[in-house]
């Protein structure tokens, strides 16, 4: 991997520069930017626990859910490269998928239809068994992030052969954000509403610009588009 510029974790500055802003809104609870790295930090100590470390490429099979946005930001706090499955698949496309990614473990939500992904043999850990372990007293977040590395893998439908996982680094989400606030005008009184499924690559875009620009995110964990009208 080419070295590149040097980025302090989004996270845990944005902790410090913003502790009291409302960082997740979910539709019966709020969380400040500092509650939600505390949460984050917990949850990741706990992956370390269960043997996840840098490098270590993890599968994340969720639907839009707290724990699912937390174990998100805990897998970067590790430094660990994160495929994010699509949960909508066919049997066969995402046993294909996993195949060729290869990850340690699949980490999964609870509250995410597991039908397919049942049948599928592979090494699954569910959020739940996480939470009920101890923290790694000797766990500490990435201090900074190489601008160049990979942070997150996502499958793109290819009707030619087979789906392609493309690989985005820290860099494309910042310049990404950076193209954002440029055009769009971003404020940080600016609240992003979040209606799209966490395993694609709009959503997670929205989730790292929140860190970036220091805004708050709505998370809709069950879009229904009469409800989304009434915001």
């Amino acid at each position: 991997m080419k070295r590149g510029h040097i980025l302090e974790n989004w996270l845990v500055k944005r902790a410090k520069l913003d502790p009291d802003k409302i960082a997740l809104i979910l539709e019966h609870a709020d969380f400040t930017f500092s509650e939600l790295n505390t949460t984050v930090q917990l949850f990741a100590s706990k992956l370390s626990s269960c043997g996840i470390s840098e490098n270590d490429p993890i599968a994340l099979f969720t639907d839009n859910c707290f724990n699912g946005y937390v174990a998100i930001l805990a897998l970067q706090q590790l430094g660990a490269q994160t495929i994010l499955l699509d949960t909508q698949l066919s049997l066969k496309t995402l046993e294909d998928h996993i195949k060729d990614c290869c990850p340690k473990t699949i980490l999964v939500s609870d509250s995410a239809d597991t039908t397919y992904l049942d049948q599928i043999d592979w090494d699954k850990t569910f959020v739940s068994e996480v939470l009920s372990l101890k923290k790694n007293p000797n766990y500490r977040p990435i201090q900074d992030f190489n601008e160049n590395k990979i942070v997150a893998i996502f499958y793109t439908p290819n009707a030619a052969s087979f789906d392609t996982g493309v690989m985005l680094t820290y860099r494309n989400f910042f310049e990404s954000a950076m193209g954002t606030a440029l055009n769009l005008g971003i404020t940080k009184q600016d609240t992003w509403v979040l209606a799209l499924p966490i395993f694609n690559v709009p959503a997670y875009s929205v989730i790292m610009r929140s860190l970036i620009y220091g805004i708050g995110v709505n998370l809709i964990e069950c879009f229904i588009s009469t409800s989304s009208i009434k915001c």
